[in-house]
């Protein structure tokens, strides 16, 4: 249990890198990271995230908060094969809210995420109210 008192069981953890947990009483897949990650941590990443998402379609849409205010720029090979797989994991009723640093960084990125499941915010609040309006 959190601090908050919220039921969460940890699905996995990348050499510390990247995590993913679900929260029961939300019912949303939280991934956070931190760092750079190389090709390999990038894949052991999205074969558990797979999984995590799995399960939780079986119990209704996808709903993900991805906390990449501590991510440093990743390489654009790592990057740009992260933008394919995950992009392949969600479907119509799906939604990603994706945590970043800055209004600036929000705005560089903006480009990339030109999708109707995926969302940038700086603010958690936001992001939260976003992916439970749905």
């Amino acid at each position: 249990m959190t601090a908050a008192g919220t039921a969460v069981s940890d699905i996995l953890s990348t050499q510390g890198l990247l995590s993913v947990t679900f929260d029961a009483h939300q019912k949303l897949i939280r991934v956070a990271g931190r760092g750079f990650c190389d090709k390999q941590t990038s894949h052991e990443f999205v074969a558990n995230l797979i999984s995590a998402i799995s399960a939780q379609r079986q119990r209704g849409p996808v709903r993900v908060l991805v906390d990449g205010r501590a991510m440093v720029t990743q390489s654009a090979d790592v990057v740009d094969w992260m933008q394919v797989e995950t992009g392949r994991l969600y479907r119509e009723g799906d939604r990603v809210a994706v945590l970043v640093s800055s209004p600036l960084f929000k705005l560089q990125l903006q480009r990339s995420v030109a999708d109707n499941f995926r969302r940038l915010f700086v603010s958690e609040e936001e992001a939260q109210a976003w992916l439970a309006a749905a």
